[in-house]
């Protein structure tokens, strides 16, 4: 028994070297207890690891040099983008920095000089990995937000776009669309492309400098105003068609239409003064790991929720153990009113069964070629009924 118990800490060392736990303290009727659960993917500020471009050739000021207006000022034309010279080059990389020295740096067009001819620019964003919108996407423009501009995503690497929303200082005139507001959505239609023109009518541009795309908002519809009913929102993450897969991407594109205009219309005499300038590009999101997708099923019709990088630790009893995966929401998987014993014809590799005093290393019979799994199996009652609790804890791959 004594050897069996050391394999068993052995195992978890290993799985806790390798995966964190996630724990919250809650209040139960038998009083304040740890939860453990898995979590997903900590948000970061994913404009540290994306890469820029920028199309068309030759869009980016300064090759040749360039004098420029700005709008507040139009006809005091005394400042000049040069890709020569360091000092006044604006290449792509400065909407990424982090600007630590306090002075502002930015992404700079050429000028509307070739008006009629639109001034058009796309910047792609690319990560080369799936990742999930955990907050508004802000970009910064610095001499006044374009009045005409469309936010693309891919879900493939780039190889095909959609639309993700649509800007415009008048939304029938650009787009056909009419106007709405992300907070004009319900739960019904939350995924809906909308065009605004919240972000693209004129109010000077030291006002107003931030163009978004709204996350938190359309959180708040199944989370509540501030917040506070997060499990709702996973919930419906999970349960609603296409809820998840709106807030997910691996790219995504700026299509700049039209630049700011100053409230008026095209000034002719003055086109140094049209051109796009952003400072900062602001994605806050999390990668996507197995853990947010299911898998082939195990035993129909339950079906797998994957979970790679957290894993609970060995909880008090199996009363807690149970109370515990019941109530967990997202990242751990649960295979309910499902009973499995030690010659259960379960696809996987081989797993490991836990019981309260027993354990026993059993092989079982290869699972789909699609998902490569190790499963540590705990068996208790829940609610009086036999369960069988499945916790994947390693060598998940390609589980989309």
């Amino acid at each position: 028994m004594l050897s069996q118990v050391l394999f068993l800490l052995h195992f978890v060392t290993l799985t806790l070297g390798q995966y964190d736990i996630c724990k919250s303290l809650v209040s139960t009727d038998d009083g304040p207890t740890w939860e453990f659960y898995a979590c997903q993917p900590k948000p970061m500020a994913m404009k540290e690891f994306m890469q820029i471009r920028v199309d068309p050739p030759g869009i980016t000021c300064g090759n040749p040099p360039e004098r420029f207006c700005t709008l507040e000022n139009p006809y005091l034309c005394s400042d000049e983008c040069d890709a020569s010279n360091p000092d006044l080059a604006h290449p792509p990389q400065l909407m990424q920095d982090r600007e630590r020295s306090g002075l502002i740096t930015y992404w700079q067009t050429v000028t509307w000089s070739r008006f009629p001819e639109p001034l058009l620019a796309n910047i792609s964003l690319a990560w080369n990995k799936s990742l999930e919108l955990t907050d508004d996407i802000q970009v910064t423009f610095e001499y006044g937000r374009p009045t005409i501009m469309v936010l693309d995503k891919s879900l493939d690497k780039g190889r095909t776009w959609q639309p993700y929303q649509f800007y415009a200082d008048d939304c029938m005139e650009a787009f056909g669309m009419p106007a709405k507001r992300v907070q004009d959505l319900s739960a019904t239609n939350v995924t809906r492309v909308i065009c605004t023109e919240q972000y693209s009518r004129w109010v000077g541009s030291k006002n107003e400098k931030v163009l978004r795309f709204e996350v938190m908002a359309r959180f708040t519809i199944f989370a509540g105003p501030k917040l506070l009913n997060m499990d709702s929102l996973y919930t419906r993450m999970e349960s609603m068609k296409g809820l998840r897969d709106f807030f997910t991407f691996t790219n995504l594109r700026l299509r700049l239409l039209r630049p700011a205009l100053g409230g008026t219309y095209v000034q002719k005499d003055n086109l140094l003064k049209y051109f796009y300038a952003i400072s900062n590009i602001e994605v806050p999101a999390r990668y996507l790991s197995p853990s947010l997708f299911f898998c082939p099923p195990i035993a129909p019709p339950t079906s797998l929720l994957c979970c790679r990088k957290r894993v609970p630790s060995i909880l008090a009893s199996d009363k807690e153990l149970c109370r515990t995966l019941s109530e967990t929401k997202t990242g751990l998987i649960l295979l309910k009113k499902h009973s499995l014993s030690a010659d259960s014809q379960l696809y996987g590799n081989p797993i490991l069964v836990l019981n309260s005093v027993t354990f026993a290393n059993i092989n079982i019979d290869k699972m789909n070629e699609l998902v490569s799994w190790q499963h540590c199996i705990a068996e208790t009652s829940c609610n009086t009924s036999r369960q069988s609790i499945v916790i994947p804890v390693c060598q998940i791959a390609n589980c989309f």
